[in-house]
């Protein structure tokens, strides 16, 4: 693409991120084929964040079984997003049925 671009006349400018590279300007440069300027901590989202651990409720107490895990994430998670609240869901990603 900057090569397309370069053709063209255009310069872009590349802003790349990443939140789970532990190079990222390794990995972005070899993309970029260019210089990188790291954006460094000013760049970062300063928001409050909160962590959140969440057992299910017990259902059967003799046999020790809890609430569905995967229907209380998915409870939580709307009520959340109700609340206009950004929210980030850790799940299995190899659930065999649809359960949203």
């Amino acid at each position: 693409m900057k090569r397309i671009c370069e053709f063209y006349g255009s310069k872009p400018q590349f802003i790349c991120c990443s939140a789970t590279i532990a190079n990222p300007r390794g990995a972005g440069g070899s993309a970029h084929r260019g210089s990188l300027h790291p954006g460094g901590a000013q760049w970062r989202a300063a928001g409050e964040k909160f962590f959140i651990f969440y057992n299910p409720p017990v259902v059967n107490r003799q046999l020790g079984i809890r609430r569905s895990y995967i229907h209380e994430s998915r409870r939580v998670a709307l009520e959340f997003i109700e609340r206009h609240l950004q929210t980030l869901v850790f799940a299995n990603n190899r659930w065999p049925r649809r359960c949203w």
